[in-house]
């Protein structure tokens, strides 16, 4: 069946082709199971469910009947320092929703680590709800092979004074769609979203991004730091909102698309967009090759092209991994980036 998903909002012309995209995809109507493992958590401190569920949706655009919810959900006023990591390994199509439920003068940090076994369709639906004074740290880590087709839509709600730093590390996959949708509800919330993405061989990316900052005294960040090779395409759209009301708001949004094909394809549309006039506001793209004076910069200190490239990205991207709070994964995201470039 075909769907028309990652709808613009608001919509620019058609001549840019980047509105949305048309996908053919046949999802399953009927899920075996939902094999996944949490380590390490405390059950005293977050309680974890999971039940079948039906009628999915998510501003990706993709209803599907059925599907899978994985709930956590912390206590108040606690600090937990550990990464909590959730992992799964695809053997076959997955439709699930996991929500992540912050409490009160809590901090949090979660992982999730995308592997599979096989051929499948990924939907993953993400939602992420901060309560007043809470922290969190979500990261979700695409490191699927080429057999999966991955849609990614995440959402997130910020009360008073929580902070959220998300990052998406999307390394794997043949076909990726993700979608994020922030609102800063509550005033003085902050909301850093961070992605890598890589796209290698005839990879189609289409990613689209929102945060809108509602309550007075807002922070609101994109930043995207990608790499572009083969035959590879990507499309990018990108927004921060200042809605009416959100006096005293920031917003911040950068993408840098590091292209080292001439075949490689991409495509950048960033807004802001202005509903409330005391608010400072600012976006930048940057696509294209790397900086020829950094590369001969490097050779003269006696690298070769490869070395010079490999440095160079990793340059771009660690900012983004230091968020990365542990070390196993972060070593299969650094091995993942070895092997595409």
């Amino acid at each position: 069946m075909e769907y028309i998903l990652n709808k613009a909002n608001p919509l620019t012309t058609n001549n840019f082709g980047i509105n949305a995209i048309k996908l053919d995809l046949d999802l399953p109507k009927d899920l075996k199971n939902f094999s996944y493992k949490i380590s390490p958590y405390d059950k005293n401190l977050i309680n974890v469910t999971l039940k079948a569920n039906s009628e999915l949706n998510s501003r990706i655009g993709l209803k599907a009947d059925n599907y899978f919810e994985l709930n956590i959900t912390t206590v108040d006023n606690v600090r937990i320092n550990k990464p909590l990591i959730i992992e799964y390994n695809l053997s076959e199509d997955l439709i699930s929703c996991i929500n992540i439920n912050v409490g009160t003068y809590t901090s949090l940090n979660v992982i999730i680590k995308c592997t599979n076994t096989d051929h499948a369709i990924n939907y993953l639906k993400q939602v992420t709800n901060l309560k007043a004074n809470s922290k969190a740290n979500i990261s979700i880590v695409n490191l699927f092979d080429n057999r999966v087709t991955n849609l990614v839509a995440m959402e997130s709600n910020l009360e008073e004074s929580s902070v959220l730093d998300y990052n998406y590390i999307d390394l794997g996959s043949n076909t990726k769609v993700s979608n994020y949708y922030s609102r800063l509800n509550g005033n003085n919330s902050i909301n850093n979203f961070n992605n890598i993405y890589f796209g290698n061989n005839n990879n189609f990316l289409d990613m689209n991004y929102y945060i809108g900052c509602v309550g007075h005294n807002t922070v609101a960040k994109i930043t995207s730091e990608g790499v572009l090779k083969d035959e590879a395409r990507k499309n990018y759209k990108g927004t921060i909102d200042f809605i009416s009301g959100c006096s005293g708001s920031d917003g911040e949004e950068l993408e840098n698309c590091v292209l080292l094909s001439k075949n490689a394809k991409s495509k950048s549309l960033p807004m802001l967009l202005c509903g409330e006039e005391n608010v400072t506001g600012a976006h930048g793209v940057s696509t294209g090759k790397i900086d020829k004076e950094r590369l001969f910069y490097l050779q003269a200190k006696g690298l070769n092209d490869k070395e010079a490239t490999k440095l160079i990205v990793n340059g771009n991207f660690n900012k983004i991994l230091n968020n990365i709070k542990d070390e196993n994964i972060l070593e299969l995201i650094n091995k993942s980036i070895e092997s595409k470039l």
